[in-house]
């Protein structure tokens, strides 16, 4: 009805009865109408054959009368296919029945405007499609700018998908870091939805703790200004359940220790002098207390010697009380239990001894601890023989006995370090359990229990064998006054102060943003001030009462 050239125009074809039933036909309408009928044979009339006999003659009169006697002509035979088809067909009528009414609409005005709308928009719709045939033929680039070399095709071949990948990846992550943030975020709301209900239950602490997981994972994608202030606001709720005391770590040198430093130990001596054990190379390193702060002493030599006593790289040392008689400095110990004397008087040579008292065969020693009340005895760790060695102040240190005497002594193959008052001794584990031996009197043998369990009375908190929440691998003992076990999870750079039946009291960690690292040392002085050491720096902090 639309033709894309001129108006609109309709034909109409109407049917001439007068050319006969094959001049009009149209299929559809009558196979959709009608049902052929059965055309049946017309039937053939025969006529019997006169025969005449050749030899007998027949009269004149005799032929004509059987002429006269033939049948009556016969009467045509018309099917009922050939009556039908002298009739119009179904079709026909339709065809003169629709013919008036389309001229009419093809007559009438509204025929005339949808006509001429028809042929504008099928216009338009050719321009426009020429149009953007011609665009697309100027986008594309020439046959001289095609004609590159294999090895740019293959490169743009692998470039394209690389890019969009990236591209995309990109997105996609920016996307799914969004839906993240979140979500941790909707939950941790959730859980301080539920927290408020809870209070003064155990179950409080538990909300408030994964509220603080939620928080801290949707700050991993996002800290925006709401993150931060839940973040503060529950940290400090923990806090204060946790019974965690914030402290404001200092570096204590400008410039550090050095590349190749790694602190092992560290000791403080009674005028506040720090020595601090290179694990590196199995040395110490003076830094001297003034007015100022702290100044390293480079002439100071402790450390491995060849002569003819040799000992070699320190595993542990310990600070010598003031009234040591020959004012020795600090003790030292190798693998092989070989001992040294280290002088603050730069003018005295380290002196180097053994204990050749003992009978019995020895494995490496792992650590050493003074005691830190009279008498100042040492004591060495043995984990391959099972055994703790003492050396007496009273022989200077050069002969001792075996502390466990006849008693079987506890299981020590994962021991890895110990402290003691004098009648406690504390033994730390490698997992982090602790066994404690205690000696009623100086001649009787001790009496050990292991695992000695830690009492912890936060809520939600149990007591036990291990201590929830951390994983000590250091500690120490301050004597009186204010005596205490202080544990070092170095992970954490937190440290947990126990009585000595370790029930748990306090615990220190630094504010955020001062150390990032794993702690490998650390000591607490008589006047409650920590020093830790972190990498190459030592960092120090005044606990709080």
């Amino acid at each position: 009805f639309f033709p894309v050239d001129g108006e609109g125009e309709v034909n109409i074809i109407e049917p001439n009865w007068g050319l006969g039933v094959g001049a009009l036909e149209i299929d559809e309408l009558d196979q959709g109408g009608l049902v052929e009928d059965t055309v049946e044979d017309e039937p053939a009339f025969v006529e019997s054959p006169i025969q005449i006999p050749d030899d007998t003659d027949v009269p004149a009169t005799q032929l004509e009368n059987k002429k006269k006697e033939q049948p009556p002509k016969k009467e045509e035979f018309v099917s009922p296919r050939r009556e039908m088809d002298k009739k119009p067909g179904l079709a026909s009528q339709v065809a003169a029945e629709i013919g008036p009414a389309i001229n009419g609409i093809q007559e009438s005005k509204t025929w005339s405007v949808l006509s001429s709308a028809g042929g504008s928009v099928g216009a338009t719709v050719r321009k426009g499609w020429h149009s953007l045939l011609g665009l697309i033929s100027k986008m594309l680039p020439d046959d001289q700018i095609l004609d590159l070399p294999s090895w740019s095709l293959s490169m743009i071949a692998v470039l394209v998908p690389v890019v969009m990948v990236v591209f995309g990846s990109v997105f996609y992550i920016k996307r799914g870091r969004n839906q993240l943030y979140d979500d941790h975020l909707s939950q941790a709301k959730t859980l301080l939805t539920l927290a408020s209900t809870q209070i003064d239950t155990p179950e409080y602490y538990q909300s408030i703790s994964e509220a603080m997981d939620q928080i801290t994972a949707a700050r991993s994608y996002q800290q925006t200004e709401e993150v931060e202030e839940l973040f503060s606001t529950l940290r400090l709720e923990l806090d204060t359940l946790d019974r965690v005391t914030r402290l404001n770590y200092q570096p204590l040198f400008s410039r550090g220790l050095g590349a190749d430093v790694t602190i092992s130990k560290i000791v403080v001596t009674a005028w506040n002098d720090l020595y601090m054990l290179n694990a590196d190379y199995g040395t110490v390193i003076w830094a001297q207390s003034n007015p100022d702060g702290y100044k390293i002493i480079d002439e100071f030599s402790c450390g491995p010697i060849d002569g003819h006593i040799t000992v070699g790289p320190l595993v542990d040392i310990v600070a010598l009380p003031t009234s040591q008689e020959d004012q020795a400095t600090i003790l030292g110990v190798d693998k092989n239990h070989t001992m040294i004397f280290c002088y603050a008087d730069l003018t005295e040579t380290p002196v180097i001894f053994e204990d050749i008292s003992y009978t019995l065969g020895r494995g490496q020693a792992e650590a050493i601890a003074m005691s830190s009340s009279a008498p100042y005895n040492l004591y060495i760790l043995d984990p391959e023989k099972r055994a703790i060695w003492i050396e007496y102040q009273s022989q200077n240190y050069h002969e001792g006995s075996e502390y466990f005497g006849a008693i079987d002594s506890p299981e020590m193959a994962d021991a890895i370090e110990l402290v003691t008052n004098g009648s406690e001794l504390f033994i730390l584990h490698n997992d982090g359990y602790v066994t404690k031996c205690v000696t009623e009197r100086a001649d009787a043998d001790p009496l050990c229990t292991t695992p000695f369990d830690y009492s912890d009375t936060r809520p939600g908190s149990e007591s036990g064998p291990f201590f929830a929440g951390a994983n000590f691998d250091s500690f120490t003992i301050k004597g009186s006054p204010g005596m205490a076990v202080y544990m070092l999870d170095s992970e954490e750079q937190a440290l947990y102060r126990f009585s000595t039946q370790l029930e748990f009291q306090e615990q220190f960690r630094p504010i955020d943003g001062i150390i990032d690292q794993p702690a490998t040392a650390f000591t607490v002085t008589m006047s409650d001030r920590v020093f830790m050491a972190v990498d190459n720096q030592i960092y120090t902090a005044q606990l709080l009462p």
